[in-house]
């Protein structure tokens, strides 16, 4: 009797057991269910996003070929010396492409094939937060087939490769978010390394973006800050072997106007004043530009707010030529106190590339080919492009420019979604604050209304508000 008791007591310890094994099993289909749903997912975008961007390119074939674009073409193909005035490091992409295949068309298929497998990577490491894969789906259409997205991917600008690195920085952000910050301290640490010399070396004003990801990354996780440090004396020291002897021992000349970058408001200021407030204009600053070109000069070209209107037309040597860099901003500075409207007139209408939410917009990306000495002319197919036009023209009318155009909609999603979900997760700020500085602080080096500056925003922005939303649940 006492066998049989000790037996049947054994019975429920055998049957929870396997009911262990049972749910455990359950567990491993359930997640080799999730992993190929994610996978599945992941092809899905990759399809969607390589569809939108190749029939765009089949649109406007071979590709966007601008005066920038000529300018480094001649540099691969030994017309011009190479120099650093646009990016060399994409200079050098574009020669590695070219000895594949020597061809416009090719160097845009790769851009547009990295951008879609980019992007695709990006969607599957926030997919798995989002519970509803149709809205996957419907943020994919979304960037695939924006004219505001696409118009920039196909053409020939160092832009598109800026957007492709920050959409990796976040892919490496995530994976240190989900580590709470562990990955810092292993091999991790070297992907930073290379996605912040990438950047820096991809666009000079990259430093907005790069210093505050890193200033971010010790703030948020205080006890690596060791590790945080080391990662940016590393980009640091790197940067300049590179720009410097490297650079040097190839023959590459240096960017000889870097001042000339960070003037756009400034000299608009006062141009503004120029030609709208004469009489308060200071004398000074009458004299300055009128050195450079006469007054009639600057009322028929000048845009309001717009230094790109003029730049090109005048010997730009000759801003330095008696003023120093801190002259230029103490007589701009002068010039709104003595004009303050032309003044708020002209910043305003400089920056509304980035903080317009509603209203027509004038700023779409044209897509056009330089005359060139390589024989690349159009070949778009002219029925396919037709039919983007019909898109183009809705996305500049009102409802459209609002929808597609303006980026002050999608910083105000970011910015909203920041302040919302910060009482529940501050980690999430080292997504936000990075991309915030590089919009606010390029914002303030305009010239002109470079919608291509930006143009990621239309991108990261959903997947963005896909990481706070599930961020406030973990």
């Amino acid at each position: 009797m006492r066998k049989k008791g000790i037996v049947v007591k054994m019975i429920p310890v055998f049957v929870n057991k396997w009911k262990m094994v049972d749910v455990n099993i359950d567990k491993r289909k359930d997640k080799k269910r999730a992993r190929l749903s994610r996978r599945f997912c992941f092809i899905i975008v990759l399809l969607i996003s390589i569809s939108g961007n190749l029939l765009y390119w089949a649109a406007y074939y071979p590709g966007g070929f601008n005066l920038d674009a000529y300018g480094q073409w001649m540099q691969i193909n030994g017309d011009l010396p190479y120099n650093n005035w646009h990016p060399f490091f994409i200079t050098g992409i574009y020669w590695l492409l070219t000895r594949i295949v020597n061809s416009l068309a090719f160097c845009i298929f790769f851009q547009v094939l990295l951008f879609s497998v980019s992007f695709s990577v990006l969607i599957y490491k926030v997919e798995k937060w989002c519970l509803n894969k149709w809205w996957i789906i419907l943020i994919a259409f979304a960037v695939a087939f924006n004219p505001a997205v696409e118009l920039n991917n196909v053409c020939l600008i160092k832009d598109v490769y800026f957007t492709i690195e920050m959409m990796w920085s976040w892919i490496i952000l995530i994976d240190v978010y989900n580590s709470n910050g562990e990955v810092l301290d292993g091999k991790g640490k070297y992907s930073i390394v290379l996605i912040s010399i990438v950047m820096i070396l991809t666009r000079h004003n990259a430093y907005f973006y790069v210093f505050p990801m890193l200033i971010m990354l010790g703030v948020v996780w205080k006890t690596k800050w060791k590790s945080v440090l080391l990662i940016t004396a590393t980009v640091i020291i790197s940067v300049a072997i590179i720009e410097g002897p490297i650079y040097l021992l190839i023959h590459v000349e240096p960017h000889d106007n870097p001042k000339g970058e960070v003037i756009g408001i400034p000299m608009a200021v006062m141009a503004n004043a120029l030609t709208t407030d004469l009489d308060n204009t200071p004398e000074e600053v009458k004299e300055f530009l009128l050195d450079i070109a006469d007054y009639e000069f600057w009322e028929e070209n000048y845009i309001t707010g717009e230094w790109d209107s003029v730049k090109w037309d005048i010997d730009s040597s000759r801003i330095f030529h008696d003023k120093s860099l801190v002259d230029i901003f103490i007589m701009a500075i002068k010039t709104a106190g003595k004009c303050p409207r032309a003044a708020f007139e002209s910043v305003l209408w400089n920056t509304r590339v980035v903080w317009q939410i509603v209203g027509k917009s004038e700023w779409s990306t044209e897509v056009y080919i330089e005359d060139n000495i390589y024989g690349i002319k159009d070949g778009g197919l002219e029925d396919l492009k037709l039919f983007f036009k019909t898109i183009i023209s809705f996305s500049e009318t009102l409802i459209g420019s609002t929808l597609i155009w303006n980026l002050g909609g999608y910083i105000l999603i970011i910015v909203l979604s920041m302040l919302y979900y910060l009482r529940n997760n501050s980690k999430i700020l080292v997504f936000d604050i990075p991309l915030l500085s590089y919009v606010f602080l390029t914002m303030l080096l305009l010239c002109g209304p470079s919608y291509r500056y930006f143009y990621m925003l239309p991108i990261i922005t959903w997947p963005n508000l896909i990481l706070h939303i599930k961020a406030e649940k973990r």
